[in-house]
C-alpha cells in the first residue's frame, strides 16, 4: 500500500457516532470527546470538512454538542458502517476517521471506505469502545483493512505540513488548549 500524505485541501474528517447517551458506556469517553473536539477545531481552522453520523439517535442520543458545532453534515444511521448514509461517492478524498465503537462501526466504516478505494487514517486517540480489548481489536481490523493508524496531533501537523503554514499560529493555540493524550 502506498504511503498516504494527508493534506487539508484533500481531506475530510468523519466522526462516527460520538453521541451523548452512547458515550455513557464507552471506555475513556471523555478522551474520545476531547480528542475529537481538538481534531474538529483544527479541521475548522484549516478548512477541512467535518461530517458525522448518529447511530439510532432516538435511542442513543444526538452527537455530542462540543463536536456538533464543527460539523457541516450530520446524518442518522441504522447501518453500522458510516458510509451507508452518505454513499460511497460522497467520499472523494482522504478520510480521517474517529469515533465509536472501534470494533463495530469504526471498523466497518474503514472496511467500506477502503473497499471503495478511499485512503483512510484512523486517529487512535479519538477512537474507543466499551472495553480496551474491543478498541484494540477494532484498530487492528482497521489496519488490516488498509487504514493508517495515527494520532490526532499527527493528523493536524500533516494537514499543515510546515510551520510556515498561514494558520500555524491559530492551530498552535488550539494544540495548547488540549492536553496531550
Amino acid at each position: 500500500m502506498p504511503i498516504l500524505k494527508l493534506a487539508a485541501e484533500s481531506s475530510l474528517l468523519l466522526v462516527v457516532d460520538v453521541q451523548t447517551e452512547f458515550l455513557k458506556v464507552i471506555h475513556g469517553a471523555e478522551q474520545v470527546i476531547q480528542r475529537t473536539r481538538f481534531l474538529a477545531e483544527c479541521a475548522a481552522q484549516l478548512g477541512v470538512p467535518v461530517v458525522a453520523t448518529e447511530q439510532n439517535p432516538d435511542r442513543l442520543g444526538k452527537l455530542d454538542p462540543q463536536i456538533a458545532e464543527f460539523c457541516q453534515d450530520v446524518r442518522p444511521k441504522m447501518a453500522f458502517s458510516a458510509v451507508e448514509p452518505f454513499g460511497e461517492s460522497y467520499f472523494t478524498s482522504a478520510v480521517v476517521v474517529v469515533g465509536v465503537e472501534a470494533h463495530i462501526c469504526v471498523a466497518q466504516t474503514v472496511r467500506d471506505l477502503r473497499a471503495a478505494g478511499v485512503p483512510v487514517v484512523v486517529a487512535a486517540d479519538a477512537v474507543s469502545a466499551r472495553s480496551p480489548e474491543m478498541t484494540q481489536n477494532g484498530l487492528a481490523r482497521a489496519r488490516d483493512f488498509g487504514a493508517e493508524i495515527s494520532h490526532t496531533e499527527s493528523v493536524v501537523y500533516e494537514w499543515m505540513s510546515t510551520a510556515a503554514h498561514p494558520k500555524f499560529r491559530d492551530v498552535l493555540s488550539v494544540v495548547k488548549r488540549f492536553p496531550a493524550s
